[in-house]
């Protein structure tokens, strides 16, 4: 049913693979230069996820795949969050609060098994709590500049806003609505419903309720994923100015391979603005 589209997230692999390529023997520091960090790392996390797209669709797991193009949506709406700040300083410091925030929410859970142990009757065990609060200490040591010094309390990670938040109003208006649509079929919903229960009444098959939807969400997707490339190389090319040609071909590869999935669902004026 999708197999085209599973060649264009195959052919996006191994373009990403040539981006990471061209950045083969670059270092990076990872305070000063989380901002590449964070680039780089984009590519290698959207080579693998597209092949994983590829091979979900190839293997009739659709809305298996969307919950993979979730993944890249937020990583996408990151990219452009940390690149819209207005200096060098606050990029590095939204990298920071993305870097920091799953420590942040793991620190709220031993803090609830801190309180947990001293009851009458916990659930939670002393050594159960040592491990992760070693873990948290470890992390806060090796990276102070992850960290918030209250005037008062404990020392605790940085965290991020939300991801709505996180984007300008005229990009949420354009795609935040995509990535709450791709919601219906990754968490419990009627439409969920109908394409996974076969004891459920419908009027179309599975297919038929799925192919539709799932293509506009991998178009959109591959229009993403040339922000995160195009971002990505446009840093690397900084660093290795004789990669430029290199790095601007596989950015042109991306954009015909997203025009391709593009079936009228956004026009290419969109597209061009969007990169």
């Amino acid at each position: 049913m999708l197999k085209e589209y599973s060649q264009y997230y195959f052919q996006a692999s191994a373009t990403l693979q040539r981006i990471e390529d061209a950045a083969h023997g670059l270092q990076f520091e990872e305070r000063d230069q989380a901002v590449e960090v964070f680039a780089a790392q984009g590519v290698s996390m959207s080579r693998d996820h597209c092949r994983a797209i590829a091979l979900l669709l190839d293997a009739d797991l659709f809305s298996e795949s969307i919950a993979v193009c979730r993944s890249l949506f937020e990583l996408s709406f990151d990219t452009v969050w940390i690149n819209s700040a207005d200096n060098q300083t606050e990029k590095l410091e939204r990298v920071y609060q993305l870097e920091a925030d799953p420590y942040f929410q793991m620190n709220k859970e031993v803090k609830l098994f801190e309180e947990d142990v001293k009851s009458s009757s916990p659930l939670t065990s002393e050594k159960k709590l040592r491990q992760f609060r070693q873990v948290l200490d470890r992390t806060m040591k090796a990276n102070p500049y992850l960290t918030v010094s209250p005037a008062q309390g404990k020392v605790d990670f940085k965290h991020a806003p939300s991801l709505a938040k996180r984007m300008e109003h005229d990009f949420r208006l354009q795609y935040y609505h995509i990535y709450r649509f791709m919601c219906l079929f990754t968490h419990p919903s009627p439409m969920l419903k109908e394409l996974h229960l076969q004891n459920v009444q419908r009027n179309r098959t599975a297919d038929e309720l799925i192919e539709e939807p799932l293509k506009q969400v991998l178009a959109y997707t591959l229009l993403f994923i040339e922000i995160i490339a195009k971002t990505a190389a446009s840093l690397m090319a900084v660093y290795a100015s004789d990669k430029t040609d290199a790095l601007k071909k596989c950015c042109e590869e991306l954009f015909q391979l997203t025009e391709k999935a593009n079936k009228g669902y956004f026009g290419t004026a969109e597209h061009k603005k969007s990169n």
